[in-house]
């Protein structure tokens, strides 16, 4: 071999080595790839044959270039003569499939019913459009079997309606039995109104009866008085000393016995007025202090037996337009509340109701120094049928009914302080003249 670089080409370094390295080098390089090729495409081929899902591809005209194991299983398609993807028997009447891959264009979420044998699928299908040099030459896509879906959907709906209907019949039930509570729990208000009316009937019923006995005593003695009188007149036996004896015992009399009819005329009004506004709820312009002076009255027989003089004060001008009766409600049960509960065994008790008016409302200040209330027990004590006196009389109602009679019926605050053995702080903030919209209020 006669070459015309002999010098260079047989060199140990020459252009044959070097391309033989580079061949041997580009040779691995595409080998390598061929394997990575290889190893990706039977990666691919596994995923496919494990699959349930279809994966199916086609041409710009629908007809099947590709379509995997269990696509081909399930619609019996031959892997070797792959039809138009409509003309599969099971496929033909798939108008939404149809619809989207005339578009196209991407498309998923395309659910189809197909019946295959005697069974029926639910199916969703989603594809890529392809394209080469901006012209569509066919899809990708895959079908996934939804019908454990479909039916667990179903389920979850029937169950919702169930339970739609379960609960509309529990909250028509719980309305039901709502509305019963509330009626049963009027009564016991209406119960405990007219069980502290009884009260307050027997006790004025006892404080008439002293001055009424005390008033038949002085007519007792004026009849005598008189009677001595017409004797000794008639039988002129009458003397000035003896007139004059007579005539200031008839005096003393006289006076008893108007001093106590007043007293027994003043307890009788008190009352009247008490029971009117308690059993009554009619708007009204009213003064307070007169309202509440009448009442302690009326109440004396109760406050006697601790005994305890409630001290009213306030000024005697203040005047509202709302509903005496259900004030005085409120009172009488924190006046009965303080006499049952605040002083066991208190030397000195004392009740005080101020009051003031404060802008557009009225503020009553209701203490007493009696044994107070724990701090746990703060908000027990307006719930209904709480009493620290259960089995003793305590209904466990009276300042429940304060605090609804309070706020529903007088559109009222209330604030409440103790401390145990501090006494109790009723604050009582009212509007002075009632709301039109609460006057009509029914008590819950």
């Amino acid at each position: 071999l006669n070459l015309f670089y002999k010098k260079w080409i047989m060199e140990e370094d020459d252009e044959l080595n070097w391309l033989a390295y580079e061949t041997n080098k580009i040779t691995a390089d595409v080998t390598t790839l061929y394997n990575n090729i290889k190893f990706e495409q039977e990666r691919l081929s596994d995923f496919t044959h494990v699959s349930s899902d279809w994966l199916w591809e086609t041409d710009e005209l629908g007809k099947l270039t590709y379509c995997s194991e269990s696509m081909a299983k399930s619609l019996s398609i031959d892997p070797f003569n792959k039809p138009y993807l409509f003309d599969v028997p099971e496929l033909n009447d798939l108008s939404n499939l149809k619809r989207c891959l005339k578009l196209s264009t991407d498309f998923s979420r395309c659910e189809e019913t197909i019946k295959i044998g005697e069974k029926t699928y639910h199916m969703l299908f989603q594809a890529l459009a392809r394209f080469s040099n901006g012209k569509f030459i066919g899809f990708r896509g895959t079908s996934i079997n939804i019908s454990d879906l479909k039916v667990a959907q179903l389920q979850l709906e029937t169950l919702n309606a169930n339970l739609e209907h379960t609960v509309a019949d529990r909250t028509a039930d719980l309305k039901q039995s709502m509305e019963q509570l509330q009626a049963t729990q009027e009564q016991l208000i209406e119960s405990e109104k007219l069980a502290a009316l009884g009260g307050l009937v027997a006790g004025v019923a006892h404080e008439v009866n002293t001055p009424l006995g005390i008033s038949v005593t002085a007519a007792s003695v004026i009849r005598d008085v008189s009677a001595e009188l017409t004797s000794a007149f008639s039988n002129q036996t009458l003397t000035s000393t003896q007139f004059s004896q007579l005539m200031e015992q008839l005096n003393e009399g006289n006076s008893m016995l108007e001093q106590n009819l007043n007293r027994a005329a003043k307890l009788i009004k008190d009352f009247k007025q008490t029971a009117v506004d308690q059993v009554s709820e009619v708007r009204t312009l009213f003064n307070v202090k007169e309202v509440l002076d009448s009442l302690m009255s009326s109440l004396h027989s109760e406050t006697r037996r601790v005994p305890v003089v409630p001290v009213v004060s306030g000024n005697a001008a203040i005047v509202m337009n709302s509903l005496p009766g259900v004030l005085t409600q409120i009172v009488t049960n924190l006046v009965m509340n303080s006499i049952n509960h605040a002083f066991d065994n208190l030397d000195k008790p004392m009740i005080s109701i101020r009051f003031h008016q404060s802008d557009s409302d009225i503020v009553l200040e209701y203490t007493d120094n009696g044994t107070g209330v724990e701090n746990a027990l703060h908000q027990k004590i307006f719930e209904p049928f709480f009493t620290s006196k259960r089995g003793k009389g305590g209904s466990g109602l009276g300042l429940n009914l304060v605090f609804n009679l309070l706020k529903q019926k007088l559109s009222g605050d209330l604030q409440f302080e103790s401390e145990p053995g501090q006494g109790v702080k009723f604050t009582l903030i009212i509007p002075k003249d009632l709301p039109l919209s609460i006057e009509n209020t029914p008590t819950e």
